[in-house]
């Protein structure tokens, strides 16, 4: 079974876990797994393209486990949020990690 959902719009999440609990009665694991990351210099980055990555990467996975919670909570599951080794860099966004500074302590 499909579903096509933006994870990042709240009535289509509530369709998704609606849909999901019709045809299988139950939900045991969330795998939240949407992301996107651009190599971006930070001094270039616009605030729509960064509310965009937050939507995708953050707000959905707070959606769809808001919405899924109270399916699993009746018989137990699990909550599973993925991310990419990007996640702990620095410097540009997505990109290469910091270098340190002797004086200032990190340098991008």
């Amino acid at each position: 079974m499909a579903i096509k959902a933006d994870v990042g719009v709240s009535g289509d999440v509530d369709r998704l876990v609606a849909t999901t609990m019709e045809h299988f009665g139950r939900i045991d694991c969330v795998i939240n797994n949407a992301g996107v990351g651009k190599i971006t210099a930070l001094e270039e980055l616009d605030a729509a393209a960064f509310e965009q990555t937050l939507k995708i990467n953050l707000l959905s996975a707070f959606l769809v486990s808001q919405a899924a919670m109270p399916q699993m909570k009746t018989r137990g599951g699990r909550l599973i949020f993925m991310s990419l080794g990007a996640a702990r860099t620095g410097g540009k966004i997505s990109s290469q990690p910091p270098t340190p500074h002797p004086r200032a302590g990190w340098r991008a």
